[in-house]
Protein backbone atom coordinates (compact mmCIF):
# COMPACT_ATOMS: atom_id res chain seq x y z
CA UNK A 1 0.00 0.00 0.00
CA UNK A 2 2.97 2.35 0.85
CA UNK A 3 4.12 1.99 -3.12
CA UNK A 4 0.44 2.79 -4.33
CA UNK A 5 0.92 5.97 -2.28
CA UNK A 6 4.13 6.89 -2.94
CA UNK A 7 3.01 6.17 -6.70
CA UNK A 8 -0.13 8.26 -6.24
CA UNK A 9 1.69 11.42 -4.66
CA UNK A 10 4.38 11.19 -7.66
CA UNK A 11 1.79 11.54 -10.08
CA UNK A 12 -0.01 14.60 -8.19
CA UNK A 13 2.93 15.95 -8.19
CA UNK A 14 3.75 15.64 -11.85
CA UNK A 15 0.28 17.13 -12.30
CA UNK A 16 0.53 20.16 -10.68
CA UNK A 17 3.92 20.74 -11.92
CA UNK A 18 2.54 20.29 -15.44
CA UNK A 19 -0.52 22.77 -15.33
CA UNK A 20 1.81 25.06 -13.63
CA UNK A 21 4.01 25.25 -16.35
CA UNK A 22 1.38 25.61 -18.82
CA UNK A 23 -0.35 28.29 -16.74
CA UNK A 24 3.41 29.88 -17.09
CA UNK A 25 3.41 29.24 -20.89
CA UNK A 26 0.03 30.98 -21.32
CA UNK A 27 1.38 34.33 -19.13
CA UNK A 28 4.27 34.18 -20.99
CA UNK A 29 1.71 34.37 -24.44
CA UNK A 30 -0.35 37.48 -23.16
CA UNK A 31 2.90 39.26 -21.91
CA UNK A 32 4.69 38.72 -25.25
CA UNK A 33 1.57 40.05 -26.96
CA UNK A 34 1.00 42.55 -24.95
CA UNK A 35 4.63 43.62 -25.65
CA UNK A 36 3.90 43.86 -29.50
CA UNK A 37 0.68 46.01 -28.57
CA UNK A 38 2.90 48.37 -27.25
CA UNK A 39 5.46 48.32 -29.74
CA UNK A 40 3.15 49.00 -32.43
CA UNK A 41 1.80 51.90 -30.47
CA UNK A 42 5.35 53.38 -30.01
CA UNK A 43 5.61 53.26 -33.76
CA UNK A 44 1.93 54.63 -34.32
CA UNK A 45 3.28 57.73 -32.41
CA UNK A 46 6.49 57.61 -33.93
CA UNK A 47 4.48 58.07 -37.64
CA UNK A 48 2.64 60.79 -35.95
CA UNK A 49 5.50 63.11 -34.75
CA UNK A 50 7.13 62.05 -38.20
CA UNK A 51 3.93 63.58 -40.01
CA UNK A 52 3.54 66.70 -37.60
CA UNK A 53 7.19 67.56 -38.38
CA UNK A 54 6.71 67.36 -42.07
CA UNK A 55 3.79 69.45 -42.20
CA UNK A 56 5.35 72.05 -39.74
CA UNK A 57 8.49 72.79 -41.89
CA UNK A 58 8.44 70.75 -44.93
CA UNK A 59 6.59 73.24 -46.70
CA UNK A 60 8.81 76.84 -45.89
CA UNK A 61 12.10 74.39 -46.01
CA UNK A 62 12.78 74.80 -42.57
CA UNK A 63 13.47 71.29 -41.76
CA UNK A 64 16.59 70.51 -40.21
CA UNK A 65 19.29 69.10 -42.86
CA UNK A 66 19.27 65.68 -41.10
CA UNK A 67 15.76 65.33 -41.62
CA UNK A 68 16.39 66.70 -45.82
CA UNK A 69 16.48 63.63 -47.27
CA UNK A 70 13.75 62.24 -46.16
CA UNK A 71 11.40 65.23 -46.71
CA UNK A 72 12.75 65.09 -50.31
CA UNK A 73 11.71 61.13 -50.54
CA UNK A 74 8.25 62.10 -49.12
CA UNK A 75 7.92 64.57 -51.94
CA UNK A 76 9.21 62.57 -54.55
CA UNK A 77 6.46 60.02 -53.66
CA UNK A 78 3.79 62.42 -53.52
CA UNK A 79 4.82 63.57 -57.23
CA UNK A 80 4.73 59.95 -58.15
CA UNK A 81 1.62 59.23 -56.31
CA UNK A 82 -0.15 62.44 -58.46
CA UNK A 83 1.29 60.75 -61.58
CA UNK A 84 -0.07 57.86 -61.30
CA UNK A 85 -3.44 59.13 -59.99
CA UNK A 86 -3.67 61.27 -63.43
CA UNK A 87 -2.77 58.12 -65.59
CA UNK A 88 -5.25 56.35 -63.72
CA UNK A 89 -7.97 59.30 -64.79
CA UNK A 90 -6.99 59.17 -68.52
CA UNK A 91 -7.30 55.39 -68.95
CA UNK A 92 -10.64 55.44 -66.97
CA UNK A 93 -11.54 59.02 -69.01
CA UNK A 94 -12.09 61.33 -65.71
CA UNK A 95 -11.27 64.36 -64.37
CA UNK A 96 -11.68 66.24 -61.15
CA UNK A 97 -14.22 68.42 -60.14
CA UNK A 98 -11.56 71.51 -58.55
CA UNK A 99 -14.64 72.30 -56.35
CA UNK A 100 -15.65 68.98 -54.19
CA UNK A 101 -12.71 66.61 -56.00
CA UNK A 102 -15.25 64.54 -57.16
CA UNK A 103 -14.36 62.14 -60.25
CA UNK A 104 -16.47 62.86 -63.45
CA UNK A 105 -16.63 61.97 -66.82
CA UNK A 106 -13.99 64.10 -68.66
CA UNK A 107 -16.86 65.07 -71.25
CA UNK A 108 -19.13 66.34 -68.38
CA UNK A 109 -20.17 69.91 -68.60
CA UNK A 110 -21.14 69.43 -64.72
CA UNK A 111 -20.20 67.59 -61.78
CA UNK A 112 -22.39 65.25 -60.70
CA UNK A 113 -22.25 65.52 -56.95
CA UNK A 114 -21.70 69.28 -56.59
CA UNK A 115 -23.42 70.63 -59.44
CA UNK A 116 -20.40 72.98 -60.50
CA UNK A 117 -20.50 73.69 -64.27
CA UNK A 118 -17.37 73.45 -66.28
CA UNK A 119 -17.31 76.40 -68.40
CA UNK A 120 -13.71 76.72 -69.29
CA UNK A 121 -10.76 74.27 -69.59
CA UNK A 122 -8.79 76.21 -66.54
CA UNK A 123 -11.41 75.07 -63.99
CA UNK A 124 -9.73 71.49 -63.97
CA UNK A 125 -6.88 69.55 -65.04
CA UNK A 126 -6.01 69.95 -68.71
CA UNK A 127 -5.58 66.67 -71.19
CA UNK A 128 -1.95 66.26 -72.35
CA UNK A 129 -0.95 68.43 -75.77
CA UNK A 130 -2.02 66.45 -78.98
CA UNK A 131 0.93 66.92 -81.62
CA UNK A 132 -0.32 68.57 -85.12
CA UNK A 133 -1.87 71.70 -85.82
CA UNK A 134 -4.51 73.45 -84.10
CA UNK A 135 -4.91 72.76 -80.66
CA UNK A 136 -6.42 70.31 -77.80
CA UNK A 137 -10.06 70.20 -76.64
CA UNK A 138 -10.06 71.06 -73.42
CA UNK A 139 -13.21 68.34 -72.30
CA UNK A 140 -11.97 65.61 -74.51
CA UNK A 141 -7.97 66.47 -75.78
CA UNK A 142 -8.53 65.74 -79.80
CA UNK A 143 -7.42 68.22 -81.43
CA UNK A 144 -9.82 70.79 -83.12
CA UNK A 145 -9.43 73.96 -85.27
CA UNK A 146 -8.11 77.33 -83.58
CA UNK A 147 -11.34 78.96 -83.58
CA UNK A 148 -13.66 76.62 -83.46
CA UNK A 149 -16.38 76.98 -80.86
CA UNK A 150 -17.35 73.26 -80.19
CA UNK A 151 -15.51 70.06 -80.74
CA UNK A 152 -16.00 68.30 -83.70
CA UNK A 153 -15.29 64.92 -81.66
CA UNK A 154 -17.37 65.00 -78.42
CA UNK A 155 -19.36 68.02 -79.51
CA UNK A 156 -18.32 70.16 -76.25
CA UNK A 157 -18.42 74.28 -76.43
CA UNK A 158 -14.37 75.63 -76.69
CA UNK A 159 -14.39 78.65 -74.38
CA UNK A 160 -13.06 81.45 -76.33
CA UNK A 161 -9.64 83.51 -76.02
CA UNK A 162 -9.84 87.28 -76.27
CA UNK A 163 -8.54 88.44 -79.98
CA UNK A 164 -8.38 84.72 -80.85
CA UNK A 165 -7.63 84.80 -84.39
CA UNK A 166 -10.23 82.69 -86.75
CA UNK A 167 -8.51 79.37 -88.44
CA UNK A 168 -7.26 79.34 -91.90
CA UNK A 169 -10.59 77.50 -93.67
CA UNK A 170 -10.03 74.27 -95.29
CA UNK A 171 -12.22 72.63 -98.04
CA UNK A 172 -15.09 70.93 -96.97
CA UNK A 173 -17.14 67.92 -98.24
CA UNK A 174 -20.45 69.43 -96.68
CA UNK A 175 -22.00 72.01 -94.84
CA UNK A 176 -23.54 72.22 -91.21
CA UNK A 177 -27.33 71.28 -91.75
CA UNK A 178 -28.06 73.76 -88.71
CA UNK A 179 -25.85 76.56 -89.20
CA UNK A 180 -24.31 76.59 -92.76
CA UNK A 181 -20.69 76.32 -91.84
CA UNK A 182 -18.63 74.38 -93.80
CA UNK A 183 -17.45 70.71 -92.15
CA UNK A 184 -14.65 68.55 -92.20
CA UNK A 185 -15.17 65.38 -93.93
CA UNK A 186 -15.56 62.87 -91.23
CA UNK A 187 -16.19 65.49 -88.35
CA UNK A 188 -19.12 64.08 -86.47
CA UNK A 189 -19.98 67.55 -84.96
CA UNK A 190 -20.15 70.72 -86.29
CA UNK A 191 -17.24 72.83 -84.96
CA UNK A 192 -19.05 76.08 -85.08
CA UNK A 193 -22.86 75.07 -83.48
CA UNK A 194 -21.55 71.80 -82.09
CA UNK A 195 -25.09 69.87 -83.45
CA UNK A 196 -23.79 65.77 -84.20
CA UNK A 197 -24.05 65.45 -88.53
CA UNK A 198 -25.55 62.76 -90.08
CA UNK A 199 -23.06 59.62 -90.53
Amino acid sequence: MAIFNEIGKKISQGGHIAVSKTKDMADVVKLNSSVSAEERNINDIFAEIGKKYYEMYAAEDKAEEVFQPFIQEIRQAYQRIDEYKAQIQRLKKLKTCPACGAEVSELALVCEVCGMQFGNATQYEQPEPVSGEGKPCPHCGKRIEEGDMFCIHCGEAVPTEPNEKEAEPQKQAACCKKCGEPLIEGNLFCGKCGTRQEE
